[in-house]
């Protein structure tokens, strides 16, 4: 580098006693560097830039005045490349202030440094900084028992504050004058035990397990809840991956990519972890999610209502917990406010809630599942069209309640009728007396009316040949069934006659049977008494039934006598 400065003293002497070049041009070619096809009007670079492959002038690095290699012959290194100890090395990040690296580095020489101190840590180390924000390089390894920067691996302490050395001292086990923490002193007689002074045993409810050198007391009723059976043994489907039995089998391996089937066991891009084994991945449009902490399912997003695995498209939600069916309730089809939870007027009367809430209850007028809104009933006993009577209505068959009936079984109302809930009799039939009746009254039963016969004799109205006979009105005068009273009978052809017939009686109150000269052709009294057949020689009225006395009349009769004329039966 001195020699090259040199020679170009020299140059710009000659010139000047030459008197051949003017000053600006001595200074550029002081500033120039190596020729390039893109440099400046003289074809080069800068002084501290090189020409790349392209022909185009690159800004270099440190200047290193004694560097070998990789330089761009005028004393500064090529880019990616900084001076240390005197050389142009490839740097993994140039900077020319500390505020270039990222920390814990320091810029050192233009080179980005553990710190003034480390310089370049070594592949398999990292850079970290204490608290004194002194750096230093360290292996995260078991030789030096530390974590990550500032963290020791379980069971290590960094007792002498000093990180370059790791964490030297073992605080689980055996150094009783810093057990469990760097400076706890264990009593003496006492030993240092899990991190812990005492005995070598543990509690009658701990089991005692040891793994490389260290003691663990693991709560036997904790175990299960870590996944461990036993020291040695993890549960089914987990394993040990951070070698601390303090937290037991703390990784899943039945569906972790980078833990699968066992700890480290990494599946390739084209796989998925599933059920602990390395499988190709699912069908075209489904997607691997958990299904179980120990299971994987493939499942059709865009079929189950999700978005993603276990993540719920707006509308939808996921109410049975499983992955399988997904989001299987449409809050908007199904009446849903939240899971197992209704929309108000809603309910889930058949404890399905994947058809959500599917009653309405205020179309079927129900207050709730198996129970009616205030009048209205479920008479058909079918809950699935609700309570389908309104009581409080006008139904003839449900006023009221459910099956009662407003007909009150009597025949002789007629229009019973439910208003509002209440039966309302209807108007009771009215029955009169036909004639020759009495006590017209409707029977219940069949509505009809009935009533009862007066006395035989009794006068109908009229005139007073007509009286009742069994319930009927006849006139004894021309009857021949009742001839002057009821129940006297003309014989045969023979009619009956009014009494009065040839002026002989009085009115025209009652009736002779005609005979022919045989009284075999009268009709016989209530008292046993046939009348005699009048004979012709008894002129006006031959051939007349009379009676002799009221045993030849009829129930209730008298033996009508008039001077003269025959006799004839009388009420």
């Amino acid at each position: 580098m001195k020699h090259h400065s040199y020679c170009i003293s020299i140059i710009i002497l000659a010139c000047i006693l030459l008197a051949g070049c003017e000053l600006q041009a001595l200074i550029t070619m002081e500033e120039d560097g190596e020729p390039c096809l893109q440099g400046n009007e003289f074809g080069r670079c800068m002084r501290y830039e090189y020409c790349t492959n392209e022909g185009k002038c690159a800004k270099a690095g440190d200047e290193c005045e004694n560097a070998l290699s990789n330089h761009n012959g005028y004393g500064y290194c090529l880019s990616g490349y900084a001076c240390t100890n005197g050389e142009c090395q490839l740097a993994k990040f140039v900077c020319r202030r500390d505020s270039d690296c990222e920390a814990p580095l320091k810029c050192n020489n233009g080179v980005c440094t553990c710190g003034k101190r480390a310089g370049i840590c070594g592949d398999n180390q990292h850079c970290c900084s204490d608290s004194d924000d002194e750096s230093y390089c360290i292996s995260f390894d078991k030789q030096s028992n530390v974590e990550s920067c500032g963290v020791c691996a379980l069971g290590f302490a960094n007792c002498n504050n000093d990180w370059s050395d790791g964490c030297e001292v073992n605080v689980w086990v055996n150094d009783v004058n810093n057990c469990g923490d760097c400076g706890a002193s264990c009593a003496p007689g006492e030993q240092c035990i899990n991190g812990r002074c005492g005995s070598n045993e543990c509690r009658n409810d701990e089991l005692m397990c040891v793994r490389d050198e260290r003691v663990y007391c693991l709560a036997k009723s904790l175990m299960p809840l870590i996944n461990l059976d036993d020291c040695e043994h993890c549960s089914t489907g987990y394993g040990d991956c951070n070698q601390d039995l303090r937290d037991g089998c703390e990784q899943n391996l039945w569906y972790d990519n980078e833990n699968c089937g066992a700890c480290n066991n990494v599946c390739s891009i084209a796989t998925t972890c599933i059920d602990g084994k390395c499988t190709p991945g699912c069908s075209e449009g489904e997607t691997v999610c958990d299904y179980s902490e120990l299971e994987r399912v493939c499942v059709d997003l865009s079929a189950t209502n999700m978005s993603s695995c276990g993540v719920c498209k707006e509308g939808f939600k996921d109410c049975n917990n499983s992955i399988i069916d997904g989001c299987e309730v449409d809050f908007n089809f199904h009446h849903v406010s939240d899971c197992q939870q209704c929309v108000e007027g809603y309910a889930n009367c058949d404890g399905d809630w994947a058809n959500g809430c599917e009653v309405d209850l205020n179309t079927r007028k129900m207050a709730s599942c198996n129970s009616c809104v205030a009048g209205w009933g479920n008479c058909d006993g079918d809950w699935a069209n609700g309570c389908e009577v309104h009581l409080m209505g006008n139904d003839y068959s449900n006023c009221g309640a459910c099956g009662r009936n407003c007909n009150d079984n009597n025949a002789c109302t007629q229009g019973d009728k439910c208003v509002s809930g209440s039966c309302v009799a209807g108007t009771l039939k009215t029955c009169t007396n036909p004639v020759c009746r009495k006590n017209a009254r409707c029977n219940p039963s069949t509505g009809a009316c009935i009533s009862d016969v007066v006395a035989d004799g009794t006068h109908a109205g009229g005139a007073l040949a007509n009286r009742c006979c069994g319930g009927a009105s006849v006139n004894i005068s021309n009857n021949t069934k009742h001839c002057g009273g009821c129940g006297l009978a003309c014989s045969g052809s023979f009619v009956c006659e009014p009494a009065s017939t040839s002026g002989c009686a009085p009115s025209n109150v009652s009736g002779r049977c005609k005979c022919l000269n045989a009284n075999a052709h009268c009709p016989t009294g209530a008292g046993g008494l046939r009348q005699i057949c009048r004979l012709p020689i008894y002129s006006p009225l031959g051939n007349r039934c009379v009676p002799e006395n009221a045993n030849a009349c009829a129930s209730g009769q008298r033996a009508a006598i008039i001077t003269g004329c025959p006799y004839y039966c009388s009420y």
